[in-house]
């Protein structure tokens, strides 16, 4: 394994191995060294530059999948709370309204729910200004799709539909529930 410090390039190593092997890992991870504690610049650069190894390695498929990896863990309780919701929700529009009471940013939209964030809640970009790739953000379709797939027991898809570090005033997840 590399010499990773860090926790989001750790991530990002485990998500690499996990998708292409160790062997991958180690060599496009050697050559994007990331401290523990990077400044603001530092992380923006590290991320960019991610994206970009990424890309000269792998096809945008094998990309996204690799990202979605990089995600962090839904919390127990946050499943706990929403594993309840869904279960004594008939409709979408139901568990939208319980689930809200909780805090959440949900809407429903057709047969899908809308995940709405009032601005980027990445703990590693949280002071971050620019724009970034988009393929940056694929860890938080990871983030729903395993929070979603654990509350309902569905296969689940994603979409980043709106994204503040492409510009928009807020981030927008699709996710739709496989029947």
């Amino acid at each position: 394994m590399s010499e990773q410090k860090n926790r989001q390039a750790i991530r990002l190593y485990e998500s690499v191995s996990k998708v292409c092997g160790e062997q991958k890992a180690d060599a496009i991870l050697s050559e994007l060294p990331l401290y523990k504690s990077p400044t603001e610049s530092k992380r923006r650069l590290w991320a960019c530059a991610s994206c970009a190894k990424l890309h000269e390695h792998f096809d945008n498929e094998t990309v996204a999948a690799i990202r979605k990896g990089c995600h962090c863990k839904p919390s127990p309780d946050s499943v706990k709370e929403l594993k309840k919701c869904f279960k004594e929700s008939e409709t979408i529009e139901q568990f939208v309204q319980k689930a809200n009471v909780f805090g959440a940013y949900f809407s429903a939209d057709n047969d899908s729910i809308l995940l709405t964030y009032p601005k980027c809640y990445c703990p590693f970009l949280k002071d971050v200004k620019g724009s970034l790739p988009t393929d940056w953000c694929m860890c938080s379709l990871g983030y729903a799709e395993e929070l979603f797939a654990s509350v309902t027991g569905k296969t689940v898809r994603t979409e980043l539909l709106e994204s503040v570090i492409q510009g928009s005033s807020r981030c927008v997840i699709r996710i739709t529930l496989d029947q």
